[in-house]
Order: structure tokens, then C-alpha cells, then sequence
């Protein structure tokens, strides 16, 4: 394509030669791509929550027997941890690599919806840079601070009421 300088910008000139060339199917190309990716390997073992104490009832608190699992499961060099059939209440879950959770039918994880299971605050990156709380499953390895110097009264606000403005 040929182009004509006009002030600092560039403007192209039709091309009446032959026409350009057709690219590709991008579909065909996405199937090539698809067909040399190979999904992960895990070894032969599997992790069951119930057997680090997880109570399928919908009340226990199953957050301390998820990581544990999930701990045991990544210092054995990686496999399955299994959700079996049950309602299992917890805070935040921290994958680890080689970990590979597996919840069956019938079973849920049932997330906390008290703010401070996901404490410590964590660094985040939605809508700019700050800190905020744990999401559910987190894999952050930094310590973040415990308070944020901006927000004295941080915490989530769950009402369409504005904040308060200080001056």
C-alpha cells in the first residue's frame, strides 16, 4: 500500500492493483493450534477433604481441612483433591501449584460471607492498584500490610448509600 505524508500523519492511497491477499480461516488455525496443546498430568492419588476433617453438613467450618488437604496434596508432588457429595462451608482457598481440586456431583462449597475469612488484606489490581480483601481462591505469596493507610475504615460496602466525605 502506498501512503502520501500529510502533516504528521500518514494517508493512505486506494490500491487498484490485485486483490490482497486472503488470510487464512482463523478457525482452521485455532484447530491446529488446539491440536498440539496437551492438558496437565497429575499423578495416581487423591486427596479426599473428609479424611483432613471436612464436614459435609453445611455448618462446620471446613476452611482449616481444604488447605490442609490442599498442602498435603502439593507436598506429595501434586494429584487430585476431591470434594466429595456434601455441603462444606469455608473462607478462602489457596491453590497450589500441582493441585488439581476436583468437586463431584452433589457436592458445594459453600463460601464464607463474613469479610473477615478472607482477611489479610491482599495487594489488588481491580480498578487500579491498592489492597483489598482475600477474594475466595487466592494465590498471592506476598504478606500484605494489615491496614491500609488511605482507608482507616476499610471493608467492603455492600449499600448504594455515598461514603461519608471528610474534609
Amino acid at each position: 500500500m502506498r501512503t502520501v505524508a500529510a502533516s504528521a500523519f500518514a494517508t493512505p492511497l486506494l490500491f487498484t492493483g490485485a486483490a490482497p491477499a486472503i488470510t487464512p480461516d482463523p478457525w482452521a488455525r485455532a484447530n491446529r493450534i488446539a491440536a498440539h496443546v496437551r492438558g496437565p498430568k497429575f499423578p495416581h492419588r487423591r486427596f479426599d477433604i473428609r479424611s483432613y476433617g471436612a464436614v459435609g453438613d453445611g455448618v462446620t467450618d471446613c476452611t482449616a481441612a481444604i488447605r490442609t488437604a490442599i498442602r498435603a496434596c502439593h507436598q506429595a508432588g501434586g494429584s487430585h483433591v476431591d470434594v466429595p457429595e456434601g455441603r462444606f462451608r469455608t473462607g478462602a482457598v489457596h491453590p497450589l501449584s500441582n493441585v488439581d481440586p476436583h468437586v463431584t456431583a452433589g457436592a458445594t462449597l459453600l463460601f464464607s460471607t463474613d469479610p473477615k475469612a478472607y482477611l489479610p488484606l491482599v495487594p489488588t489490581r481491580f480498578e487500579g492498584p491498592g489492597h483489598g480483601f482475600n477474594p475466595r481462591t487466592s494465590s498471592s505469596k506476598t504478606s500484605p500490610p494489615t491496614a491500609l493507610p488511605s482507608q482507616p475504615d476499610a471493608g467492603p460496602r455492600h449499600d448504594l448509600t455515598p461514603a461519608p466525605v471528610t474534609t
